[in-house]
């Protein structure tokens, strides 16, 4: 026990005093008791008038009361750190809150608030009073991660000690904790495709070669919280789509990739081709975020524009005559029966095939020609009159050599491609021209002189 104050002046018959105050040690917890002995004196000044006081019997005063220790908190972890995640992620860190003060019964309960500020949320909340020795993980500690880069905040806590089922003193500030919370927050890479309309490939010969690159652009934001893009060729719909097999790797932010992978088709028949390449794509954090592989979604080259094409059967030409062509003999001067080359379009009939046009280039030797040609010849379609071939009997000689046909493949009408040149063929002909013989005779006029009668007149 403790006591201070002492008595103003004298107390009169039937009057008080309450200047001694008694109390108790606060400095530690516990159960506190003791006494307060309080002497007194009769005193006789302003009644008796003794002068002689007489000392009245002591009076004993017990004290008594029990002292408690203020909760104390403490929350962990702090600090909180998400370290790297993606934009979208869900964050989530218990805090566990402890009211570290002891517990032996004279420690009062914990009550605790929490706020958030900055990128730092919390949800949740302390379950009642934490007791001494208690702990309580109702709150929970997030980060925004709605947009991308660093982010920070702090979860501020707010302790109170509140003697409820304890002291029953009523709830008093005691002191709070802000958690620091940080973390950075990295977009996934963004996969776009560049060029899907260039994939409608159109008509295409049989045998022709066709490609096509796909440009493919990492979209996400330039910055240094974007992931890189990873891209690979996956299934096509079509054996005849085919690809180069080639991929990225780690196209970073705003960058673009337009040769690496390359999409081409099988023309080895004709037909038409239709379906769709499937490209699969991931966002790579490494040297980034470094959360490894994420999967994105697949896209399709068809999806808005298919890959369609339509290969075609050149045409092919066939000429029907026996060769060579032989003309035999004839004089000079005479006249030729010029004999017709029969040429046909040989492609296949099935829709895929162009048409045929021809023409005479060039002769050697004496071979001649009208110069003949004829456009457009169908498939399995023959022509036999346009072009003829002869030979000249303006002079005489050796007449053999070939008259050279050429050709083209023209798309009118069927592939629209336009025209290719095939090669020219050669027409083998011979025949030889005579001339006629010559008589010359020497000497001419001859004269005989004079002869006799009876004499032999002649010379050679």
């Amino acid at each position: 026990a403790t006591v201070s104050g002492s008595v103003a002046g004298l107390i009169d018959a039937g009057g008080s005093d309450s200047g001694i105050m008694v109390g108790i040690d606060t400095s530690s917890v516990g159960v506190k008791s003791g006494t307060v002995t309080i002497s007194g004196e009769s005193d006789g000044t302003s009644t008796s008038g003794f002068t002689n006081n007489i000392a009245l019997a002591d009076e004993v005063v017990d004290v008594s009361g029990t002292v408690y220790r203020l909760a104390q908190g403490s929350a962990t972890p702090d600090p909180v750190s998400f370290g790297n995640v993606h934009v979208g992620d869900a964050t989530g860190q218990s805090l566990t809150v402890l009211n570290t003060a002891a517990a032996d019964g004279f420690s009062e309960s914990l009550g605790v608030g929490a706020a958030a500020t900055g990128d730092a949320g919390v949800s949740g909340a302390v379950s009642g009073l934490i007791a001494a020795g208690g702990s309580d993980s109702g709150l929970t500690v997030s980060i925004d991660t709605s947009t991308a880069g660093a982010k920070s905040g702090t979860v501020d806590l707010s302790y109170s000690s509140d003697g409820a089922g304890t002291s029953e003193l009523s709830a008093i500030g005691a002191g709070g904790q802000s958690v620091a919370v940080s973390g950075s927050v990295y977009r996934l890479a963004e996969a776009t495709i560049d060029n899907p309309l260039a994939f409608n490939l159109g008509s295409v010969h049989v045998g022709d070669t066709v490609s096509q690159a796909v440009s493919i652009t990492n979209s996400a934001v330039a910055d240094a919280y974007s992931e890189s893009l990873n891209a690979s060729f996956g299934a096509s719909s079509d054996a005849r789509i085919q690809n180069n097999g080639g991929s990225i790797t780690q196209l970073a932010a705003g960058d673009t990739d337009g040769s690496s992978m390359v999409v081409s088709l099988d023309t080895s028949s004709a037909g038409s081709i239709g379906g769709t390449q499937t490209i699969d794509f991931a966002s790579d954090g490494t040297g980034s975020s470094g959360l490894g592989i994420t999967g994105l979604p697949s896209q399709n080259l068809s999806v808005t524009a298919s890959i369609s094409a339509t290969a075609y059967n050149l045409a092919d030409p066939v000429i029907n005559n026996a060769q060579p062509l032989a003309f035999g003999n004839y004089r000079e001067g005479d006249g030729v029966t010029s004999q017709a080359v029969s040429i046909t379009n040989d492609a296949p009939d099935d829709g895929f095939s162009e048409a045929l046009n021809a023409s005479v280039g060039g002769t050697t030797g004496g071979v001649t020609t009208n110069g003949g040609s004829f456009n457009l010849l169908g498939p399995q379609q023959t022509d036999n009159t346009s072009i003829t071939v002869a030979i000249d009997t303006a002079t005489a000689g050796d007449k053999s050599g070939v008259a050279t046909i050429d050709f083209e493949s023209d798309g009118t009408g069927s592939s629209e491609l336009g025209i290719t040149a095939l090669a020219s063929q050669d027409v083998a002909v011979t025949g030889a021209v005579y001339r006629l013989a010559q008589m010359d005779v020497t000497p001419n006029p001859v004269d005989l002189g004079n002869f006799r009668v009876s004499d032999t007149a002649e010379a050679s």
